[in-house]
């Protein structure tokens, strides 16, 4: 691989992730309106991720029973990423506001979905670069002409894992995040995913009132223009996308990046132990 593919390859990644994170916040930088295009040029990123990559993807699979164990699960991670994030895109669309609002006019109660693949590709998004650390380490020293790292620096990029697995571990209490990301489950948080009103209806449909009438039975509300119930508006409504109530955007960032990267930290050094064993 050139040093320029290698460069064009680890900027695409940094900014993806990046991207990825402040998407969590839906009221970042206008609201809705960056969201959902900010997430179709997630999509896109990701399109051109697969493309670049395209030649360890066919490898893999050509030659996957005789590959180590190793290379067999971070590709079946890979596989589960995509189809998280497939799904993810495509709820997102479905339930638009704002880019896709006036060409999909079915009501789709897709919110809870978009919201736990979202939450679940951080899982994932951290384990996969977690088990691909080393080439994305090759990469990183390809570009920036790095050697081999003193035994100094080595001790200092422990304890900042050590602080990132802290940090990601502290958010994942303080964001509920397993509740989260497995609410499409039928978990606690299943009923946060429809409109509350005010006060709530304790996970019911409303049948009428300021909330919207219904459309017929078994169907979801929508308002008294015809429009798309707001799942995300109202005093009643929530941010399910928003890691606390009230976060800005930088601290939500922060809070899922540093889930993502424990998630990494752990797949890192849990590989890295049971190859020692192996050997």
């Amino acid at each position: 691989m050139t040093k320029k593919k290698s460069a064009g390859m680890l900027i695409l990644d940094i900014l993806m992730a990046l991207v990825f994170v402040i998407l969590f916040n839906k009221s970042a930088f206008g609201g809705m309106a960056f969201h959902e295009i900010a997430g179709l040029c997630f999509a896109g990123g990701l399109v051109a991720h697969i493309i670049l990559n395209r030649k360890w993807i066919a490898g893999v699979a050509k030659k996957f029973g005789s590959m180590p164990v190793r290379t067999k699960l971070e590709y079946i991670l890979a596989l589960l990423l995509l189809v998280d994030l497939a799904v993810m895109t495509v709820s997102g669309i479905l339930i638009s506001k704002v880019v896709f609002a006036k060409l999909i006019t079915a009501q789709v109660n897709a919110s809870g979905l978009h919201t736990a693949t979202a939450y679940l590709a951080l899982l994932l998004m951290g384990l996969h670069i977690g088990l691909a650390w080393d080439r994305v380490l090759g990469m990183a020293k390809k570009v920036f002409g790095l050697g081999a790292a003193s035994q100094g620096a080595t001790v200092v990029l422990r304890i900042a894992a050590a602080a990132i697995f802290a940090f990601g571990v502290y958010s994942m209490a303080t964001t509920n995040y397993f509740a989260r990301a497995f609410s499409f489950t039928g978990g606690s948080e299943q009923h946060e995913m429809l409109p509350a009103g005010e006060g709530g209806f304790g996970g019911q449909l409303p049948s009428g009132g300021r909330g919207g009438k219904m459309q017929g039975k078994g169907q979801l509300p929508s308002g008294d223009n015809g429009q798309r119930p707001d799942f995300d508006g109202g005093s009643g409504g929530f941010d399910h996308m928003n890691g606390e109530q009230g976060s800005s955007t930088a601290e939500t960032a922060a809070k899922n990046l540093s889930i993502l990267g424990a998630f990494a930290v752990l797949a890192y050094y849990l590989e890295k132990f049971f190859g020692k064993k192996k050997t």
